[in-house]
């Protein structure tokens, strides 16, 4: 396993994102810290992903400080980010269709930092979804969609990132499959990568997380405790704001 580092890990103030003058995202602070998981819940529209594509370059952002284990991620290209220890797997089970399991988790092997640790982390991926294992030489287009999650997560865990940020990755899963990614999430978060966790879920993002960030219109509104996912009355409330 590759050594994963202590401390903080990401640090965001005055985090902002604008589309055509329009702001998706109106100066939120938040961090994480290493081994952590924080959950971001929100409405649709909110700024969930606008926040997390501005963690990896995906898209211009301005802020106070954006910085990950001390040096500013602003201006810097996605591809340094990922080798900096960010990997982001996006909405919608972004895999290489065309390509076999194996070849899809031999691309996430090319974004680490060093080889060290490579085998090591090949076999703990392969243990924590073993359906990887048994349809290794399957196109990944022809897996299901909790399937394509799974390699979706395996191959960013490749990456030996300090950091895994998912966006929704329950999104459109069966209730088993849904099940399984969470518990990936927790197995991940046992062996030290922090999680940055954008969900729908919230019950469940809030349950398992350190702390839940909501975001509305842009800003954070609230901030739940895994102890306040047995309040509905909140739950409601980070949602509709009443």
């Amino acid at each position: 396993m590759t050594a994963q580092p202590s401390g903080r890990l990401l640090t965001a103030t005055g985090l902002r994102v604008s589309y055509r003058g329009i702001a998706a995202v109106s100066g939120i602070d938040f961090h994480v810290d290493a081994g952590e998981l924080v959950g971001i819940i929100g409405p649709n529209g909110a700024g969930k992903t606008s926040t997390m594509l501005a963690l990896v370059g995906a898209v211009r952002a301005s802020a106070d400080t954006l910085d990950f284990a001390g040096r500013t991620l602003l201006g810097q290209p996605t591809e340094r980010i990922a080798r900096r220890g960010i990997a982001l797997v996006q909405e919608g089970h972004n895999v290489f269709g065309r390509l076999t399991v194996r070849e899809n988790l031999r691309l996430g092997s090319t974004a680490r930092a060093s080889a060290d640790g490579l085998a090591e982390d090949l076999a703990w991926v392969l243990s924590l979804f073993p359906i990887l294992e048994e349809f290794g030489d399957r196109q990944a287009g022809l897996l299901s969609g909790g399937q394509q999650q799974q390699l979706a997560i395996g191959r960013a865990l490749l990456a030996a990132p300090a950091l895994l940020a998912l966006d929704e990755p329950s999104l459109g899963l069966s209730p088993t499959a849904v099940d399984t990614v969470f518990a990936s999430i927790a197995a991940i978060r046992e062996r030290g990568t922090a999680v940055l966790l954008v969900e729908q879920r919230a019950q469940q993002t809030v349950a398992a997380a350190d702390r839940t960030h909501v975001i509305s219109e842009g800003r954070i509104s609230m901030t739940l405790a895994p102890e306040d996912a047995r309040d509905s009355a909140l739950l409601m409330k980070a949602y509709l704001g009443s």
